[in-house]
């Protein structure tokens, strides 16, 4: 690198999506963005990736886009939608990075720990807020609530909840991510938003939908089909038929032998299937795609701060862990956070 680089102000490394994003070389090297940079003379942005063996590397921001770890492949949907606002970034930045001040302990069955703010799932995901309270009684101002998860995995779960802090999908259409992945985290923000069509977790489940119907293949629809079939999501079942109807692949004798082994639990939907590959449409009335709720984000977060300002004098109220009081002028306004 010949140009001599300054380091970004300490706020506006913090608050860039891609720090601490993780990233994978072309030989196969982990490494984590661990600085931002800038170009003394050029002003542009350059990333500090270290890698696990202890080199370092320079990367342009397109540069580092390309070879993100799948996990964080969230981070280059949040650049790419123009959502990169203060609150987003902060957010996706609280939920990756330790999540200071968090109340809430939530134990995976492979011993991974994932941390959550009791005040944020309340409205964000009232159904894990229940299951938290329920196990413990919720936490106080000295102990976080500690909850065991079985249900979900911690690769799931660390999704769901980077998607509720954040609102911006954690992968996109072209992610690494396994078919079942996709899978394990639309149900589980299926079960999640049950109680209610408004929540936060129905519209992470509608774009789960989405990025899965634009992966079904002749490789991929088979897998999609039966998955579809166990979780009764009627708008995937009507994708997999209509491909099958498009695709023709009537000769695929391969291609009708995996279809009959992943269909062998469901022989009506078999029967309907194997006309689709044959170009006929005898598909069951099907819903379509679900309406996408609308962004929550904002609103949910303005609640926080209305509750904030009339918390009382407890230390726990409202859901609100209180660490902090900011009091304008000698026996004026005192706000709670």
């Amino acid at each position: 690198m010949s140009e001599e680089v300054e380091d970004c102000p300490e706020d506006e490394t913090l608050r860039h999506p891609l720090y601490l994003a993780h990233v994978i070389a072309a030989c196969g090297a982990k490494g984590q963005v661990k600085n931002i940079e800038r170009g003394c003379e050029s002003r542009d942005l350059l990333f500090r990736v270290c890698y696990e063996d202890g080199d370092t590397q320079h990367f342009k921001e397109e540069e580092v886009l390309e070879r993100l770890d799948p996990r964080d492949m969230h981070l280059a949907d949040l650049l790419a939608s123009g959502t990169k606002t203060i609150l987003a970034s902060d957010l996706s930045i609280l939920a990756s990075t330790g999540m200071s001040r968090a109340d809430v302990k939530l134990l995976c069955e492979n011993g991974d720990t994932l941390w959550a703010h009791m005040a944020f799932l309340k409205l964000r995901c009232p159904a894990l807020a229940e299951m938290a309270t329920a196990v413990s009684g919720g936490p106080t101002a000295d102990e976080p609530c500690v909850m065991k998860i079985a249900s979900e995995t911690s690769w799931t779960l660390k999704h769901i909840l980077a998607y509720l802090y954040s609102e911006v999908v954690p992968f996109g259409k072209n992610t690494d991510c396994s078919i079942s992945d996709l899978f394990n985290v639309m149900t589980s923000a299926k079960r999640l938003s049950a109680a209610s069509e408004e929540s936060p977790l129905r519209r992470l489940q509608v774009r789960c939908e989405k990025i899965i119907a634009s992966r079904v293949t002749l490789a991929s629809v088979t897998e999609v089909l039966s998955s579809a079939l166990k979780e009764h999501c009627e708008y995937l079942q009507r994708v997999c038929y209509d491909w099958m109807i498009q695709a023709k692949p009537v000769n695929n004798s391969d291609f009708r032998g995996r279809l009959c082994r992943a269909l062998t639990p469901f022989p009506e939907a078999l029967a309907v299937a194997m006309a689709a590959v044959a170009g006929i449409d005898q598909m069951p009335s099907l819903a379509g795609p679900s309406p996408e709720p609308s962004r929550s984000l904002r609103s949910h977060m303005a609640i926080l701060c209305e509750n904030a300002i009339s918390c009382a004098t407890d230390e726990v109220s409202h859901g609100l862990q209180v660490d902090c009081t900011i009091e304008f002028g000698e026996g004026g306004l005192q706000l709670k956070a």
